[in-house]
């Protein structure tokens, strides 16, 4: 039997207001909810605060979802759909965290974060 995971999915962007990332979010969570989640839901706190211990200076607007799911293969096609999503945002990126462990996904498309997201969602296999 899988266990569920929790996992913060947060979108980043420095220049949209509010509304905009809050658009954003019911955007993204929309397409999550179309895979194999338990549940993707808004999470507290209010929009546009930075992540927990962040430091001041430049302003990033956050908006965060909570998604619960079981399985690696949720989670890849989690990850999947969060960088499809990005192919169709301008300067956005989404913050995925999963027990304290963050990866930073962008728009951007390289081998060498490919690789990196790859390692990432291989340490989480075995919560799964």
């Amino acid at each position: 039997m899988s266990t569920t995971v929790n996992a913060l999915v947060e979108v980043c962007d420095a220049g949209a207001d509010d509304e905009e990332l809050a658009e954003a979010a019911r955007r993204l969570r929309a397409e999550l909810l179309e895979l194999d989640v338990a549940g993707a839901e808004p999470a507290p706190g209010p929009a546009g605060a930075g992540p927990e211990g962040a430091k001041g200076g430049g302003v990033m607007a956050v908006a965060g979802l909570l998604v619960q799911f079981a399985g690696h293969d949720v989670l890849s096609a989690v990850i999947s759909a969060i960088q499809g999503w990005l192919g169709r945002q301008r300067s956005r990126s989404v913050r995925l965290t999963i027990d304290s462990d963050s990866i930073e996904i962008t728009g951007a498309t390289s081998a060498e974060q490919a690789r990196l997201i790859e390692l990432w969602a291989a340490r989480h296999a075995g919560a799964s």
